[in-house]
């Protein structure tokens, strides 16, 4: 009988642990850049939000941004500056973004195309939303 019990509580606990976790995870808006190429990819020139350079491993994704108040996106509009372009780069191969953000057709992939970004709301109530760019291959074709 005690065996159980220690098993019953064991589990209770894993559970509300695991829970809890979850919870705080998603208790901030977030801001990811993807990296769905198979380079690795370098971001940098958002100096408003991170002056340093970012190195995105292939197939991967970094938090550039999290905040309590306003979303990624949000902040971004509100106080950007001109000197907040956004390149991207692997080996030779550089494409420059400048702000500021505005709601273009979802076909013109840009870092500064609200449409260019995935939005997936969560938290208690759905009051916060993590928001994810993908940088991709088509990205750095070179436009003719």
């Amino acid at each position: 009988m005690d065996f159980k019990k220690v098993i019953i509580t064991g589990i209770t606990a894993l559970i509300l642990l695991n829970s809890s976790c979850l919870r705080n995870f998603h208790a901030e808006n977030h801001g990811w850049v993807y990296n769905s190429t198979p380079d690795t990819v370098y971001l940098t020139g958002i100096r408003t939000f991170f002056p340093d350079t970012l190195k995105i491993p292939p197939f991967e994704r970094v938090l550039i941004y999290n905040s309590y108040q306003a979303t990624m996106i949000e902040n971004f509009t509100k106080n950007h500056t001109e000197l907040d372009s956004a390149a991207f780069w692997r080996g030779q191969d550089t494409i420059v973004w400048f702000p500021p953000f505005e709601d273009l057709p979802a076909t013109e992939h840009s870092f500064y195309n609200k449409n260019s970004w995935e939005s997936i709301r969560g938290g208690a109530k759905n009051k916060y939303i993590s928001e994810t760019f993908t940088i991709t291959e088509s990205d750095f074709i070179k436009k003719q």
